[in-house]
């Protein structure tokens, strides 16, 4: 009688999803009504948990604090992001390393592969790649937004070209002096952005602060960057490759009279300090505990050594990988060594170290000393971040440079920029049509798109973009440690309703992770007439009476074919 009376009946699966408010950024919250609407019809209680950004990220990608999550992935240039994003051996690690906890030894081996396999090999391993885990679920990729970005012409031009999306969209403007204005000062490019954080935090290794990148890639330079489709030198002045194929090597030379934005000269010593660095900022490889940083982890996951051969130049052994794979870590931020080294030791909090957390993690670095083409000028925090042009960096120095690099000779040819702060897409709208500002570095909402196109002042131009929304799962703790149970969520999102409701149609709906479609095998492209008949599509209506609304009878079959059951009342219940 006593087994009988204690034990507990089971209870309703209940949920929760973790997003940014809606005056940070729409769609989140929008995609996560919708998934959990379909969820409660399918029988479970569901919570939206509004947070801010910034405690979002340390949520997710630092503590592991959430069950679900709706967020927008910072972007991606080369398939090869997922080494770090879904390697089962980065499920501990912080930042966007493989925050889900999903562990595959199918997936990991496949991963493995990609980086030395190159062509048709390569999109074949991907194809396998995508039949293991877009089924296993740690994620649920729902659309690549696009972008109406909003600017005026009347002092800049050449905005797209490329994207204000990285950094050289900064540097390729065309600028051209006008009347004095009271409102601007005179050679002082004047962006809108709708994220406080880098008033408040320019550490380029914050993953909580950063998401592209593009404030901090502005004042820190790599030694390559992406130009067109290509990798090419940037703070070096070449490469060159030794080693085989799979284990490549590469001497690498710096450039001639490189300096710090405070004078001091850029060295191999910095380089190689870097990297060392990114690996390990504790800068103790020998001791434990070994705490990497969470931004470029990817890129040093490449890196196996580096050695200083002289003050301008060092030897870097890369582990197996491809050398169009490799050359990828010349991307890597470059940070001075007299700077950053005083931020390696533990944080301690009175008097007490915190376990795996660096000074290097935490520091706001509210005066950053790059070498970038702008230099830290003044910032007010939540208002305004102001740069100032760099006139020593290589860019602006006499003597010709080669390759993609030499269309940013002299540039950029403007003094200065200022970030400020704007609320909301419609005050940015109005300040844009008031000439407060130049351009907004973020796209526009698709419901201001109509009032900015109508301003004769604004121009309105839509751009894709490489980063994607999704939904993420915790795959530590049940019921999302259940592949079947999270393959069932994802069977809920209908990518079409998100894509008219949400997106407005400004968005490329998609089931994966890699933007490119040609490492997408036909059966896993998403389609916007296939009606439920994909492996991965929508189970429900999509009539105009219920759009976007599930078919509670097909999602209860899914949850029980992942072992579940349901009440007498179709309550989803708890697995005992």
């Amino acid at each position: 009688m006593r087994a009988a009376v204690d034990r507990n009946p089971p209870e309703q699966v209940s949920l929760t999803i973790k997003v940014v408010p809606r005056d940070e950024d729409r769609a989140p919250i929008r995609i996560a009504q919708h998934v959990a609407d379909n969820l409660e019809r399918a029988g479970a209680t569901v919570d939206i948990e509004p947070t801010t950004g910034e405690q979002l990220l340390r949520d997710v990608l630092i503590n592991f604090d959430y069950q679900l999550y709706i967020a927008r992935h910072p972007g991606h240039d080369d398939p090869d992001y997922l080494y770090t994003l879904l390697g089962s051996r980065f499920g501990e690690e912080a930042g966007w390393q493989n925050p889900f906890g999903y562990s595959s030894a199918a997936a990991d081996e496949l991963l493995e592969r990609q980086r030395v396999v190159d062509g048709e090999e390569r999109a074949e391993t991907f194809a396998e790649f995508h039949r293991t885990v877009l089924i296993d679920a740690p994620l649920a990729t729902v659309a690549y937004p696009d972008e109406p970005r909003a600017t005026r012409t009347d002092r800049f031009s050449d905005w797209a070209s490329p994207s204000l999306e990285y950094p050289l969209g900064y540097l390729s403007l065309e600028y051209e002096e006008t009347e004095p204005d009271d409102d601007r000062a005179e050679g002082v490019l004047y962006i809108g952005i709708n994220d406080r954080r880098p008033t408040r935090n320019l550490n380029p290794f914050a993953v909580e602060f950063r998401d592209r990148g593009v404030v901090t890639g502005l004042i820190y330079d790599p030694l390559g960057r992406r130009i067109g489709g290509s990798i090419e030198p940037w703070l070096a002045e070449s490469w060159e490759w030794g080693g085989t194929e799979n284990r490549p090597r590469a001497t690498v030379r710096l450039r001639e009279g490189l300096t710090w934005h405070d004078g001091e000269p850029i060295t191999a010593d910095d380089v190689a300090f870097t990297y060392r660095f990114v690996e390990d900022t504790t800068m103790e490889p020998d001791e434990p505990p070994v705490v990497p940083s969470p931004r470029f982890r990817t890129q040093s996951t490449l890196v196996d050594s580096i050695d200083v051969v002289d003050d301008h130049e060092v030897e870097v052994q890369f582990v197996g990988a491809r050398r169009s794979i490799a050359e990828r870590a010349f991307a890597i931020q470059i940070v001075p060594e007299h700077v950053w080294e005083e931020q390696t030791g533990m944080t301690s909090l009175a008097g007490f170290d915190i376990d795996h957390v660096t000074e290097a993690l935490v520091w706001e670095n509210p005066e950053p000393v790059g070498s970038g083409p702008f230099r830290y000028a003044d910032s007010t925090s939540d208002e305004s971040l102001t740069f100032e042009r760099n006139d020593e960096h290589f860019l602006h120095a006499e003597g010709s440079l080669s390759g993609g690099v030499a269309e940013y000779a002299d540039r950029p040819e403007y003094e200065g920029i200022q970030f400020e702060f704007v609320p909301s897409d419609a005050s940015a709208v109005e300040m844009l049509q008031g000439g407060q500002l130049d351009a907004t570095a973020y796209g526009i909402a698709p419901e201001e798109v109509p009032a900015a196109s109508r301003a004769s002042e604004i121009s309105v131009e839509n751009e894709p973009t490489s980063s994607h929304y999704h939904v993420g799962f915790n795959t530590r703790n049940a019921p999302l440690s259940n592949p079947q149970f999270r393959y069932a969520i994802a069977r809920l999102v209908d990518r079409r309703h998100v894509h008219r409701s949400v997106f407005e149609r400004y968005a490329t709906p998609s089931y994966s992770p890699i933007a490119s479609l040609r490492y997408v095998p036909e059966e896993f492209r998403w389609a916007p007439d296939d009606a439920g008949s994909h492996d991965l599509s929508f189970v429900g209506h999509d009539d105009e009476e219920e759009p976007g609304t599930v078919d509670a009878e097909r999602a209860r079959e899914l949850f029980r074919d992942a072992g579940y059951r349901y009440s007498e009342d179709d309550e989803l219940l708890v697995q005992q």
